[in-house]
């Protein structure tokens, strides 16, 4: 079941936060009763995977790990926050969850270990966008310029993806690399127009205008 699919399911996901044990089955079964099958429990304290692994049980449940790990990452403790996704995926794996996973292995320079789990990720739901931008961009980190370019034309054709914007930047950047301006402006413009704020995307616009004027 993807994410678009679970979120069709119910039209509210309640959001759980354990500060101590109960009877996290009884509580599930009564949410279900309700009508709300879907349910995210959040890894805020030490009991949320405790809960999930017991609602996981409930017939009829739907439950996911929630809380985007943002304090590891945002201190660099990227240890931690490997661990504490990892902990997330083998608790209720998901394709956002490899993506962000990926992501932390890019801020140490472990490419290969980043696109290994964003091709997990997409094993997982091949409809999100962002795990195939993101091995592009890997790629790109790897020197391979060539191999890059058919993940982002892969991103742009992903049903499920926040924002175009940033495989058609990519896409600049590879051509403008090649120096095929006019290719590299197309994508640069094409990922203004899916995103107006996105001011670096502006910056190389006018720097290709430059060029072929």
């Amino acid at each position: 079941m993807t994410i678009d699919q679970i979120m069709r399911t119910a039209p509210v996901i309640p959001v759980l936060v354990f500060q101590e044990e109960m009877d996290w089955v009884a509580l599930a079964e009564t949410f279900v009763a309700a009508g709300l099958p879907v349910l995210e429990v959040t890894l805020r304290t030490g009991h949320g995977l405790n809960a999930i692994r017991a609602i996981a049980n409930v017939p009829g449940a739907i439950v996911g790990a929630g809380t985007v790990l943002n304090e590891a990452q945002l201190s660099q403790d990227y240890e931690l926050a490997i661990e504490l996704y990892k902990r997330s995926i083998e608790v209720h794996p998901t394709a956002e969850a490899h993506t962000f996973l990926g992501w932390v292995y890019s801020f140490q320079n472990r490419y290969d270990e980043a696109i290994a789990e964003c091709l997990e990720a997409i094993r997982v739901d091949e409809t999100l966008g962002n795990p195939y931008n993101d091995i592009g961009s890997y790629l790109l980190a790897k020197g391979d310029s060539y191999g890059s370019v058919r993940w982002f034309k892969r991103a742009l054709l992903a049903p499920r993806y926040e924002s175009y914007a940033y495989p058609h930047f990519n896409l600049g950047r590879v051509y403008e690399s090649r120096k095929r301006f006019l290719d590299a402006a197309k994508h640069y413009g094409l990922a203004l127009e899916q995103n107006p704020s996105f001011s670096e995307a502006a910056v190389a616009l006018r720097r290709m205008q430059g060029r072929l004027n």
